[in-house]
């Protein structure tokens, strides 16, 4: 699905800047297209889910959080709190530092698009991501389905 997310990035990014592009699931998708729509790679790390099931499975005290849009504390007052702040602010500040590295190398000009499953979690946590497009995968899949239904349709990725 990560091609497939970036490939559709064409249709947000119109006015032809590069696009950075956070898929937010099972594990968190960081990844460039540039301005002329190829894909130039990206970073992986482990998902808010993953991390948590990590902490509790390696730290048995610790207990399951349910994974859902809450209120966040950055000083968390109980071990839920404790674990939900860190793990979706440290969720958030990952997300966030690896986008301006990004941005560093394509020029601050880079817009940044979340799609994924857990992206609604961390829309109002990151400072860097600008629009969310739930349907960025879906609409990649569709373009694909399409340009290969139509023999004179240009497919250039991914």
């Amino acid at each position: 699905t990560r091609c497939l997310s970036d490939w559709s990035s064409d249709v947000c990014s119109s006015d032809l800047a590069p696009v950075i592009i956070v898929d937010c699931g099972t594990a968190t998708k960081v990844d460039a297209v540039s301005a002329e729509g190829v894909f130039l790679g990206g970073a992986i790390m482990p998902g808010v889910a993953i991390a948590s099931e990590a902490l509790h499975s390696r730290a048995s005290r610790l207990p399951r959080v349910p994974l859902a849009r809450a209120e966040i504390r950055a000083i968390g007052r109980s071990v839920p709190e404790s674990l939900l702040a860190g793990l979706f602010l440290g969720g958030a500040g990952a997300i966030d530092g690896v986008v301006r590295r990004i941005k560093g190398v394509l020029g601050n000009e880079a817009a940044v698009v979340a799609t994924g499953g857990l992206s609604p979690l961390f829309l109002h946590l990151s400072d860097e991501i600008e629009v969310h497009d739930a349907f960025l995968t879906l609409d990649g899949i569709a373009e694909v389905a399409q340009s290969r239904s139509n023999p004179d349709a240009a497919f250039l990725g991914p």
